[in-house]
């Protein structure tokens, strides 16, 4: 009897070990994915401020951040502004923001710029796309983005790229807004904050010390620091509602299950959302 609480407690220790080893082994892993993803948008962040001019070099740029998407929508039909000069005025504030606040995960300013040439070519060809026609959006990390990681926050996702936008993204595409930016999020967007191990630490832009909220805090703070005029969020159980109080905005979340979640990630097996589970009460 003596002999086989000794051999258990001998391959109790010996699996431990073994387990310790291998968990090591995979925090290493993933520190070294997120480390790597961050790494590469700083890369091209650099290479993008060497194409772009700074926020505080743009003549027009505050008066420009400080108007709603209505607002600039009557400015581009009037002529007053072209597409590529908003949309160049929310990106060099977006940098700006993503550098003090970090609330910023992938950024494609330049492909936002050329997109908004192209939306300046349309309209003085007499069309437009629809609505948002060249107005600048900016993107939770957590819709999927043909060619981009929507990482919901997990370190384990920082290397993957996807082959297909969401039902929502391309909607608003289809009717001529221009992604430029994708917010930070919690981990796993489970917390009422914005803090992963790829992005880093969202913050307020009222007063940096505090959160800017979660999970959308990301886009809480682009928004009211004036970097994005409009930004696609998500809510289960305050995801939109909590960033949008801490950080004086408007949120809006939809009736559950009213618009589509194909192409929004998810960080639990199955791609459950959790919308069912608190269906009428959210």
């Amino acid at each position: 009897m003596k002999l086989l609480v000794v051999v258990a407690v001998l391959w109790y220790i010996i699996r431990g070990r073994r387990g310790k080893k291998e968990n090591d082994g995979r925090r290493k892993e993933l520190k070294e994915k997120a480390r790597a993803k961050r790494a590469e948008r700083d890369r091209l962040r650099v290479e993008m401020k060497k194409q772009m001019p700074r926020f505080s070099e743009l003549s027009n740029g505050l008066e420009i951040i400080k108007m709603s998407v209505a607002e600039l929508t009557q400015a581009m039909d009037e002529g007053r502004y072209t597409s590529e000069e908003v949309v160049t005025a929310f990106c060099a504030r977006a940098l700006q923001a993503g550098e003090e606040l970090e609330c910023n995960a992938e950024e494609m300013y330049l492909a936002a710029i050329a997109e908004a040439r192209k939306c300046d070519a349309e309209r003085a060809a007499g069309s437009t796309r629809g609505p948002l026609h060249g107005i600048p959006i900016s993107v939770k990390d957590q819709y999927h983005m043909e060619g981009y990681a929507s990482t919901c926050g997990l370190a384990c996702r920082a290397d993957t790229k996807l082959t297909y936008t969401s039902v929502l993204v391309k909607a608003l595409v289809d009717q001529g807004a221009i992604p430029f930016v994708r917010s930070n999020i919690p981990q796993a967007l489970m917390l009422p904050e914005s803090f992963n191990s790829i992005w880093g630490t969202a913050k307020n832009p009222y007063d940096p010390s505090r959160t800017p909220g979660g999970s959308s805090g990301g886009e809480g703070a682009l928004v009211a620091c004036g970097a994005s005029p409009l930004g696609l969020g998500t809510d289960i159980g305050g995801s939109i509602r909590i960033p949008a109080a801490f950080c004086g905005v408007v949120g809006f979340k939809p009736t559950a299950q009213r618009v589509s979640s194909h192409g929004v990630g998810v960080a639990r097996p199955g791609d459950s959302t959790g919308q069912n589970a608190i269906y009428g009460n959210a």
